[in-house]
């Protein structure tokens, strides 16, 4: 997820913007099965910015929605902000591969090797 959503360098739009323009299926995450937790996440929202949630921003969503979570529950999701964050860092570098190989994705990586090789092409014509 956060691989799609990042911004490579030297570019203006997330790579899930980018592969829409070009009409390119990503098409979906891979199976989760505590997709609960995931949910959860986007409520209380993945990261503050640049950091990762806090557990007192757990710790208040919490008790504004009236939702219990068990201990494990709320070091996951603040294990998973932390790894979306630190995910979404490393994604910025333009050729990085999708995080996991599937069907799915195929296209995408086929999509940014063309970039790589167009982006080349284009430094040696600037460079002339």
């Amino acid at each position: 997820m956060a691989w799609l959503n990042a911004v490579p360098n030297e570019k203006k739009k997330t790579r899930r913007e980018l592969f829409d323009d070009e009409e390119i299926d990503v098409g979906r995450m891979p199976q989760c099965d505590a997709f609960f937790i995931i949910e959860y996440l986007f409520d209380v929202g993945i990261t503050l910015g640049e950091n990762s949630l806090t557990h007192s921003e757990i710790r208040a969503w919490v008790e504004n929605t009236g939702i219990n979570l068990l201990p494990w529950q709320a070091k996951f999701m603040k294990r998973l902000s932390v790894a979306y964050l630190n995910a979404c860092h490393e994604s910025k570098e333009t050729e990085l591969p999708a995080p996991f190989n599937t069907e799915y994705f195929d296209s995408a990586n086929r999509y940014i090797k063309s970039m790589k090789v167009k982006n080349s092409i284009k430094k040696i014509v600037e460079d002339k």
